[in-house]
């Protein structure tokens, strides 16, 4: 079962407590999530710019602001998945390496 957002953003201390499938179920559900973020955030770029540039209708302040805090949010959730599948993969190659010993 592929693991869930909430699932893979807390500690890694979770992490030692998954089986070498889970963990790869792990690693790969966080650089996927990790993925969808950034082109979010880079579709949000777009769409910014693109109405900033809108002289019939530009965005208010407080929309940019909103937009801004979305973007500062998705860009640490980024970092947390990134440090999830830096732990599974750390923790895989331990594995591997305990297996051939």
């Amino acid at each position: 079962m592929t693991p869930t957002w909430h699932s893979l953003t807390h500690d890694n201390d979770h992490l030692r407590a998954l089986n070498t499938d889970e963990l790869r179920l792990a690693h790969n559900a966080a650089e996927s999530y990790a993925l969808a973020i950034t082109n979010g955030i880079s579709a949000v770029g777009n769409l910014l710019a693109c109405a900033v540039l809108n002289d019939r209708m530009p965005p208010s302040n407080d929309v940019i602001a909103d937009a801004a805090w979305l973007i500062e949010a998705l860009g640490e959730l980024s970092v947390r998945l990134s440090d999830v599948q830096e732990g599974a993969r750390d923790l895989l190659a331990r594995f591997e390496w305990e297996a051939k010993q």
